[in-house]
């Protein structure tokens, strides 16, 4: 588990833990964009391509 008040590739400041499963989500304050956004830790290695479509998806 990251911990409230951590700061992420200088830019993510992680709030709280919203759900811990196969992947963990973070509720964060993106501090070059000044708002709010979710991260997701994944646990299981090796599928970092699947990950990879999955962001691709969200940003589209």
């Amino acid at each position: 588990m990251i911990e409230p008040d951590t700061v992420l590739q200088n830019r993510y400041r992680i709030v709280c833990l919203f759900r811990q499963g196969s992947h963990a989500v973070y509720e964060a304050d993106d501090q070059q964009l000044s708002n709010t956004v979710a991260l997701k830790e994944t646990f299981y290695g090796g599928r970092f391509k699947v990950f990879e479509q999955e962001v691709r998806l969200l940003a589209t």
